[in-house]
This record gives structure tokens, C-alpha cells and sequence, in this order.
């Protein structure tokens, strides 16, 4: 009786303890939100104010910078604030030039990824084909393959055309998930080029 009286214990103190981290997150995203409010900030000038910490050489700075990001974009993905939504997907778009270092963009992706709609996919597309760098491009895919929208799918069909190693491999990986019916051959093609034996295995 004892043991299995301490096991629900233990259970209700770890609800309790969830409940209570929600809570404390809940009141944060309020006090990040409404402290732009207050001083009349657009998302597109709060996020200005974060680009500058999230490039800076202290790992803190940026570490806060980045949580407070987050919470922007979690609060304007809430349900009913579709206009909202959209006004911070806009404002990050915004950042996605070269002028934004590569550690930044790549922050800035990840969010899109999390609450971009159909306005996201085409500049994540192009960020895909034409960024010069690797990781910035691979955040991109990652991106794509998580948008809830068909359009996403044609961005990561046509990555695939100048696409090589890795990059190329997760793109196919992106479209498998997605199921896209109409990247069927290129997922065949795919796997016969890569599962054909070699001419010394033959």
C-alpha cells in the first residue's frame, strides 16, 4: 500500500510541476507580448530589436534572444490571431536577405517552419535554391517539410533539380513524408540510383 500510495504521490507531483511550467511560459509569452503593446511596437519592429542579440558573440545574449523569439511567434499562432500570424510570418520574412548573418536566418527559418502558412513557402523555396549557404538551405527544407500547405510540397519537388549529397537526400526524405503523389518518379528514380549495385558488386 505504501509503494503504490507513493506512486500516485510522485504522479500528482509531477502534474503539478508540469502545470506550474506552463503556467510560468504562459505568463512570459503575456509579458514579451505585452510589453510591444504596450509601447506600440509592430511585430516587425520587435523582431528588429531581436536581430542585432540574436547575431551578438555572448551565447546568453542570444540565448534569450532566441526564447523570446519563440514566444512571440507561439503567442501570434494562437488560435483566433490569424492576422497577427501572419504580420510576424511577414516580418520574418523580412529577414531572410543575405545583409542577416547565417546563424540568424537560420533561427528565423525555424520559426517560419512553426507557424508559416502559404505566404511562407515561396520565400523559403527561393532561400532552398538560392542561398549560399548549406545550413541555411537545409533549415529551409526542414521548413517546408513541416508547412501545412500544398504549395510547400512544389518548393521541395523543385530543390530537388540543383540539389546534390545531403541536401538532395533530405529533400527526398521531405517528399516521402509528405506523400506527394506527384514525386512519385523522382522518389523511384531515387532509389534506383542509389540501391543499383555497382559494376564491382556485380
Amino acid at each position: 500500500y505504501g509503494r503504490v500510495r507513493g506512486s500516485v504521490i510522485a504522479k500528482r507531483t509531477s502534474l503539478v510541476d508540469r502545470r506550474l511550467r506552463c503556467c510560468a511560459i504562459s505568463v512570459s509569452v503575456v509579458l514579451v507580448l505585452g510589453a510591444g503593446v504596450a509601447s506600440g511596437d509592430e511585430p516587425a519592429d520587435i523582431i528588429a530589436g531581436l536581430i542585432p542579440r540574436l547575431a551578438d558573440s555572448n551565447a546568453e545574449v542570444v540565448r534569450t534572444a532566441a526564447d523570446e523569439l519563440e514566444k512571440l511567434c507561439i503567442e501570434a499562432s494562437r488560435p483566433g490571431a490569424e492576422k497577427e500570424r501572419r504580420a510576424v510570418a511577414m516580418a520574418l520574412i523580412g529577414r531572410l536577405g543575405s545583409d542577416v548573418v547565417a546563424s540568424v536566418r537560420v533561427l528565423v527559418i525555424e520559426q517560419l517552419g512553426l507557424i508559416g502558412k502559404y505566404e511562407t513557402a515561396g520565400p523559403l523555396g527561393k532561400v532552398l535554391a538560392e542561398d549560399s549557404d548549406p545550413r541555411v538551405r537545409e533549415a529551409a527544407r526542414r521548413a517546408l517539410e513541416r508547412l501545412p500547405v500544398v504549395t510547400a510540397k512544389a518548393k521541395l519537388r523543385a530543390g530537388l533539380a540543383t540539389a546534390e549529397g545531403e541536401l538532395k537526400m533530405g529533400l527526398l526524405h521531405s517528399l516521402g513524408l509528405r506523400r506527394d503523389a506527384l514525386a512519385v518518379q523522382q522518389l523511384l528514380e531515387a532509389c534506383l540510383l542509389y540501391t543499383s549495385p555497382s559494376p564491382r558488386d556485380r
